[in-house]
C-alpha cells in the first residue's frame, strides 16, 4: 500500500474513533441528564405518595401524575403495609415495578433532610418499561421507621434514547 493509502486509512480510522467517543459522549451525557430528570419527578412526588397513602389510616386524597406510578409503603422488617399503582391522571396502571424484596435503606429523615436512595429495576410484567425508584427512611408516630418507595417508569428515557441511537447509527 502506498504512502498516501496508509496516512489515508490511518485518517479514517482516527476520525471514525471520534466520532465513536462523541457519540458515546452524547448518548451517556443524555442519559443522565433524562435520568435526572426523572429523579427530580420521583423526588416530587414523596410528599403526593405519602398523602395518597394517608398515613396511618391510609386514606387521602389521589395524587394524580401526567404520567404512572407506584407507591409502595413496608414496615421496618420490609412486609407491604400499603400499596398504590396509578396510571395517568389516576388511570389504571399498565405494569408494575418488580421491586426486591429487601429495599435499600437510606437515612431517616428528620426535619432538615430527607435524603432518598434510588435504584433502577424491570417491570413485573413481560416487556414492561424500567423503573426508577426512590426510597425514603420514615420516621413513624410510634417512634418506628417505615420504608417508602416511589417508581416511576422509565419507558420515555429509553424511547428517547433508541432514537438517538438509531440517528447516531444512521450517521455512520
Amino acid at each position: 500500500m502506498s504512502l498516501r493509502g496508509r496516512v489515508l486509512l490511518a485518517l479514517l480510522l482516527i476520525v471514525a474513533a471520534g466520532l465513536l467517543v462523541a457519540d458515546v459522549a452524547t448518548y451517556q451525557s443524555l442519559r443522565s441528564f433524562l435520568v435526572q430528570r426523572v429523579d427530580a419527578q420521583v423526588e416530587s412526588l414523596q410528599r403526593p405518595a405519602i398523602e395518597r397513602l394517608g398515613g396511618a389510616d391510609h386514606r387521602g386524597p389521589p395524587a394524580f401524575s401526567s404520567s404512572s406510578y407506584y407507591t409502595e409503603l413496608r414496615d421496618s422488617s420490609n412486609a407491604v403495609l400499603a400499596s398504590v399503582n396509578d396510571g395517568p391522571f389516576g388511570q389504571k396502571a399498565t405494569s408494575t415495578p418488580s421491586l426486591p424484596s429487601h429495599l435499600p435503606s437510606a437515612p431517616v429523615c428528620d426535619q432538615s433532610a430527607c435524603n432518598s436512595v434510588a435504584l433502577d429495576v424491570h417491570s413485573k410484567e413481560t416487556g414492561g418499561p424500567d423503573y426508577r425508584v426512590h426510597v425514603w427512611s420514615l420516621r413513624t408516630t410510634d417512634g418506628g421507621t417505615a420504608v417508602l418507595a416511589v417508581a416511576l417508569p422509565l419507558a420515555d428515557v429509553s424511547a428517547t434514547l433508541e432514537q438517538v441511537l438509531f440517528i447516531e447509527i444512521l450517521g455512520w
